[in-house]
């Protein structure tokens, strides 16, 4: 088997747990929301929202940690670009690496606003 068609095969693969995890979280949120609802009525969900809110402030917390060293890493390629003396193709591929960043980066950022921040 080829490395390339390797590589694609474990790019499925990871994004494929990717898209799986993203879509936990967001049932871990919507039913956090749910119980909270609930609990407006039912005084025995109190402990389930209150780990349920947990979990879900957690999943922020490590999004926005995401975020922030996304962020530094990009500051990082600039300054580590405009200092370095790279060749044509070096470049190309540090802003081919940067706008995969970007990308992850903005992913992060829609995840954030689908938790509700």
């Amino acid at each position: 088997m080829s490395t390339i068609k390797k590589l694609w095969e474990r790019e499925m693969k990871i994004s494929e747990i990717e898209r799986l995890k993203q879509r936990n979280e967001n049932d871990i949120v919507k039913t956090a929301n749910e119980v909270k609802e609930k609990k407006k009525t039912n005084k025995y969900l109190e402990d389930m929202v209150d780990e349920l809110t947990d979990y879900k402030n957690a999943i922020i917390e490590i999004k926005l940690s995401q975020e922030r060293r996304l962020h530094e890493l990009i500051k990082y390629l600039e300054s580590s670009l405009d200092e370095a003396g790279l060749n044509e193709l070096q470049v190309r591929k540090l802003n081919k690496e940067r706008d995969n960043i970007e990308m992850k980066l903005k992913q992060i950022r829609q995840e954030l606003k689908d938790l509700e921040i």
